[in-house]
């Protein structure tokens, strides 16, 4: 599974919750150094809302940077309905 098409996944359920809860931004939050994901969520919307430094320890138990991402829906949702994801959905 690509990470791309589980961003989607994610982004998906997130949309539905945040309809659910009457929420118009979702957040994720992505180790820092993980450039891909990063630059994925960026790509499809997410802007950097806050990096919490040593927040996370990996596997190895090295503390790692924890960056938020929000994506604001009611400004973007014209982006999100081109990856299928209707207002009414």
């Amino acid at each position: 599974m690509s990470l791309s098409f589980c961003a989607v996944v994610v982004i998906v359920a997130l949309s539905r919750r945040s309809r659910l809860f009457r929420s118009w931004t979702l957040v994720v939050e992505v180790v820092a150094d993980q450039s891909p994901a990063v630059a994925l969520f960026q790509g499809l919307g997410f802007e950097p809302e806050a990096l919490l430094r040593d927040h996370v320890r990996d596997r190895s138990g090295d503390l790692r940077d924890l960056m938020v991402l929000a994506h604001h829906v009611m400004e973007r949702w014209a982006d999100l309905a081109t990856i299928g994801i209707a207002a009414d959905a």
